[in-house]
């Protein structure tokens, strides 16, 4: 059976390959993380600033608040859930969000590695901290399932905790 072979396992190959099963059934899948491993640099990030050089008002709402928290982190006077939730503020602030999505992935799906696309399944599975609503039309594209954090827009808060090491 095959698992995890984006090079961070092949990182740590000398170990036994995990076999996980559902009710008695095997599941045969790769597993890659999307930001960092077969998109560079993160794709949150690259729409964050896309989002300001096509609305330039969020310059003057967006940006301010977002060096304000990126300050607070550093000086450790916020906890990291509370960057992340001013980071991705702007995805309430974008009222055509979904058009925006598109003309994004449209141009920048051509960022995702040569060696992935060249070794890319049906059944593989991206699995991405950045919210769902960035990493379904990018997993659509490629033709693969995805895993990403719930993130509501219409409240502008996350549906459950960051897909960090899930």
């Amino acid at each position: 059976m095959r698992f995890f072979t984006s090079p961070v396992w092949m990182l740590f190959s000398r170990f036994s390959k995990p076999e996980f099963s559902l009710k008695g059934c095997s599941i045969e899948m790769n597993v890659y993380d999307f930001d960092g491993t077969i998109y560079h640099p993160d794709c949150a990030v690259c729409f964050a600033f896309w989002c300001v050089w096509r609305h330039p008002s969020l310059a003057f709402t967006y940006v301010p608040k977002l060096v304000k928290s990126a300050i607070q982190l550093k000086q450790k006077k916020i906890p990291r859930f509370l960057f992340e939730r001013t980071f991705f503020s702007f995805l309430c602030m974008i009222d055509d969000f979904d058009e925006q999505i598109e003309k994004f992935w449209d141009k920048h799906i051509s960022r995702v590695s040569a060696w992935y696309l060249a070794q890319k399944r049906p059944d593989d599975m991206i699995i991405s901290a950045s919210p769902n609503c960035i990493i379904k039309p990018a997993a659509r594209r490629l033709g693969v399932n995805f895993m990403a954090t719930e993130y509501d827009r219409d409240v502008g808060a996350f549906v459950d905790n960051l897909m960090f090491a899930r």
